[in-house]
């Protein structure tokens, strides 16, 4: 499994904090509500992360389980 540096890892994050606002603005989001939009996006989508990737691991380690659990 690949992991991100810290560097890298930001990066990420800053293109996906870029997309989110665009996303937001697309649909006729209220501007003055993306901020808080953006940040709640990140932090779920941080926790999803977190969830697939401890998903992943037990399925490598031949755990038997399903990514898709």
């Amino acid at each position: 499994m690949r992991r991100l540096t810290g560097r890298s890892s930001r990066h990420v994050q800053a293109k996906l904090k870029v997309n989110v606002k665009k996303t937001l603005a697309k649909y006729g989001y209220p501007p003055d509500q993306q901020a808080l939009a953006t940040d709640m996006v990140l932090e779920q989508a941080k926790r999803y992360g977190n969830e697939w990737s401890q998903k992943r691991a037990v399925y490598e380690a031949g755990g038997g389980a399903s990514l898709l659990d």
